[in-house]
């Protein structure tokens, strides 16, 4: 179940035109950078976005991705 600092996050990167920088989502949702990463890594866990990176383990940038969940009837 999502908090509700992470359905806004959720919502922010969902009507974006194109994948936001966390300093995007920060200021569109209205909490710091920090915040906003540590949120991202509770997401991307529950396996409700998706990041990439680099081969170092650094997330590159603007690569924040919705995961599509199948709905069960």
């Amino acid at each position: 179940m999502l908090t509700g600092t992470q359905k806004e996050i959720l919502e922010f990167i969902r009507t974006s035109k194109r994948s936001p920088t966390y300093n995007e989502i920060a200021e569109g949702v209205g909490v710091a950078v920090r915040a906003i990463q540590y949120q991202l890594d509770k997401m991307e866990r529950a396996g409700v976005v998706s990041r990439d990176r680099s081969g170092f383990g650094r997330v590159l940038p603007r690569t924040v991705k919705i995961v599509e969940q199948k709905e069960t009837a």
